[in-house]
C-alpha cells in the first residue's frame, strides 16, 4: 500500500542541465550551428542534447530517488515542466544515465507550477492512503505554493530544497 509519494523534478534537481547562458554556446560550439530559438530555449529539443557534456545526473539525488523507488511503500514519481513534446528526449537521457527508476513520469501540458499543482490534487486523490508527499525540487519560487497545498491536500507536502545537486 502507498503511504508516500516523492516526486522528483528533472532539471536541475536529478539532472544537471544547462541553462541559456551555458547551453546555447555549448551546444552551437558543439554543432557548428545558431541555436534554433533562445526565445523558447526549455522547449527545444537541442537543450537536452545528450552530446552536451553538462548535462549529467546529480548522483546525490539519484541515490534518493533509488531509495524511494525501492520502498514499497512509495510512489516515486518524476515530475518535469518540460513539455510533453520532448518526452523522448527525456526518456532518452534517462535510459542513457540508467535512471529509469520511477513509478511514473510525468511531463508538462502548460505552466509548470499549474501542472504540478494539479497533478498533486489528482495523485493525491489516486492514492488516498497516501499519508505524505515529498518533493525534491531546485526552483525557489516553487517551494512555498508547494508546501502551501497541504492544508488543501489534507497530507502534508515537504520540499526538499535543491541547490546544485544538494538537498538543502
Amino acid at each position: 500500500m502507498i503511504k508516500r509519494i516523492h516526486i522528483y523534478d528533472f532539471d536541475n534537481t536529478l539532472m544537471a542541465t544547462p541553462f541559456p547562458e551555458r547551453g546555447i554556446p555549448e551546444w552551437e560550439s558543439m554543432t557548428g550551428k545558431d541555436f534554433p530559438d533562445d526565445r523558447i530555449y526549455w522547449e527545444t529539443q537541442e537543450s537536452l542534447d545528450p552530446r552536451l557534456g553538462s548535462i549529467k545526473p546529480f548522483y546525490s539525488i539519484v541515490t534518493l530517488a533509488e531509495d524511494s523507488a525501492r520502498d514499497p511503500e512509495v510512489l516515486s514519481i518524476l515530475m518535469t515542466g518540460r513539455k510533453n513534446f520532448l518526452e523522448d528526449q527525456v526518456m532518452n537521457l534517462i535510459e542513457l544515465y540508467d535512471l529509469n527508476i520511477f513509478d511514473a513520469y510525468y511531463l508538462s501540458d502548460g505552466d509548470t507550477l499549474t501542472f504540478k499543482c494539479d497533478k498533486l490534487r489528482e495523485l493525491t486523490e489516486q492514492n488516498g492512503a497516501a499519508e505524505e508527499i515529498v518533493m525534491w525540487e531546485d526552483r525557489e519560487e516553487h517551494w512555498a505554493p508547494f508546501e502551501n497545498m497541504s492544508q488543501e491536500l489534507g497530507i502534508p507536502v515537504r520540499v526538499n530544497r535543491v541547490i546544485d545537486g544538494n538537498v538543502q
